[in-house]
């Protein structure tokens, strides 16, 4: 296969509709999300952005995207490692992170910089056992801005939830799969302190629910909230003919992953970002 690569911030349609075309095969062959929905929903909306595309024979076969909100990070559809693209981007980077997904090779014990775990559990009827706590459904146009609050709080040294915005919340609530019956508060009066997001994945190989973004408030931990919230997301993924569900966790959040353990998630496979310095 060539390794013509070739750099562009815009995709003509034609190319969109290819690259998307790889990425559901990819989907489909690996029976995951071949890339990180963020980057997917570039090409989806057409958005500007830093993309690599691999052509043979005129053909897009291969595709990737370079992330510069911060350090920079790359990742590939399918998420896996080419050194062409590498030494491509490492002439325009000197330092740069590449996501590896569900990997087995010497790569994940070089640079790495974090690693994420992916969870199942097929054991989502659950009995609750919640403290006094109210619970109602997010509604987008009078819970935005508090939930922002108590989220950004929760996530205030991660390096990707800590940092949302209106805008990054209204681009997931506009997207098809959006069902705010799944996006769960937690309230002491009239202070969110907790909050549960779940993600319906319709056209998995087996439909699944995920535990799409999970917080306690700081000022307002060690009371079971987490294990609350949770069990109400699993609740509400049971409530919509969904039996399995799953979620990513920092492999060093050593609390959260006991706690999912506890409730019978299982890890499938390890995601891992390495740290490429030229």
């Amino acid at each position: 296969m060539s390794t013509n690569w070739r750099y562009t911030e815009g995709l003509s349609p034609d190319e969109r509709l290819a690259i998307l075309g790889l990425i559901n095969r990819l989907d489909t062959s690996l029976g995951r999300e071949a890339i990180d929905e963020n980057r997917r929903r570039l090409v989806q909306h057409n958005l500007p952005g830093h993309f690599w595309v691999q052509i043979d024979a005129d053909v897009p076969v291969g595709f990737a995207n370079v992330d510069l909100t911060s350090h920079p990070s790359v990742e590939m559809a399918g998420g896996g490692f080419d050194a062409d693209l590498c030494e491509l981007i490492a002439q325009e980077h000197p330092s740069f992170d590449w996501w590896l997904r569900d990997t087995h090779d010497d790569h994940q014990s070089q640079n790495q910089v974090r690693a994420l775990r992916y969870m199942e559990s097929d054991n989502v009827h659950v009995t609750l056992d919640l403290p006094t706590i109210e619970v109602q459904s997010f509604r987008p146009d009078l819970d935005a801005e508090r939930w922002l609050i108590q989220n950004n709080a929760a996530f205030a040294s991660h390096p990707e939830q800590g940092t949302w915005d209106l805008e990054t919340l209204r681009f997931r609530i506009a997207e098809p799969w959006f069902d705010p019956s799944g996006f769960l508060l937690l309230l002491e009066g009239q202070v969110l302190v907790a909050s549960c997001w779940t993600k319906i994945h319709e056209f998995n190989t087996v439909r699944t629910g995920e535990i799409y973004v999970i917080s306690v408030h700081p000022g307002h931990q060690g009371k079971g909230l987490g294990a609350a919230a949770l069990q109400l997301g699993l609740q509400s993924i049971h409530s919509r003919g969904v039996h399995r569900a799953s979620l990513y966790v920092d492999d060093s959040n050593e609390a959260a992953i006991a706690m999912y353990k506890k409730h019978g998630f299982r890890t499938i496979r390890m995601d891992r970002v390495l740290r490429i310095t030229r």
